[in-house]
């Protein structure tokens, strides 16, 4: 019995620790106060999914912030298992923004 619960135990744990992104170690986080968005521009495709695979120096999404648009590139290569943003809306300085592994 005690094997029995173990499994059930993990996982009614496991959502809550995926909750504070922010601790993760492949957190991006928002280095500045802005708006963020996914793509260059409305038409075009998001820079990443959560699946991508991106390489050092890759534009991850942009920031704007005073009327200039910030490219966030990834610090490493890796790949993106989250998204923790919505398009276009406003992000504080150290927001949790992808996940990167």
């Amino acid at each position: 019995p005690a094997s029995a619960s173990s499994p059930a135990q993990v996982a009614a744990e496991e959502p809550a620790k995926i909750l504070d992104w922010s601790q993760h170690p492949g957190v991006i986080k928002a280095p500045m106060v802005g708006t963020v968005y996914s793509s260059a521009n409305p038409s075009s495709a998001p820079f990443v999914q959560a699946g991508s695979q991106v390489t050092k120096g890759q534009t991850l999404l942009i920031i704007e912030a005073m009327k200039v648009m910030n490219q966030i590139r990834a610090p490493r290569d890796g790949k993106v298992i989250e998204i923790l943003f919505h398009d276009g809306e406003p992000v504080e300085y150290d927001h949790p923004l992808i996940i990167i592994e």
